[in-house]
């Protein structure tokens, strides 16, 4: 969960689909609640789960994917270094590679 601690409100999830493949890709879902989308939150969550992810040895590659509409995400995993790979079905396919 996604939580505004001074206010003690959830305002939306961020987590990893399941453990890594066996090719060490593990894919990241979140979402936030429309009124306090562009504050940052997503940017943040998204932030430490990724280096946290990298921090284990198993995780190579974290992917994503948003719809074709969805500006926000699709700013938000550029601004996080994320390639757009694919387009299927109004859906856009990112990853990020560790260094």
């Amino acid at each position: 969960m996604v939580i505004v601690k001074e206010k003690n409100e959830i305002i939306g999830d961020i987590g990893f689909k399941g453990r890594p493949d066996s090719l060490g890709r593990i894919d990241l879902g979140y979402g936030i609640v429309e009124n306090v989308r562009k504050k940052g939150y997503a940017r943040e969550a998204a932030l430490g789960l990724i280096n946290w992810a990298f921090n284990d040895v198993q995780v190579i590659e974290i992917t994503a994917k948003c719809d074709v509409g969805n500006i926000g995400s699709i700013n938000l995993l550029s601004s996080l270094n994320f390639e757009r790979k694919n387009t299927e079905e109004n859906m856009i396919g990112w990853n990020l590679v560790r260094n």
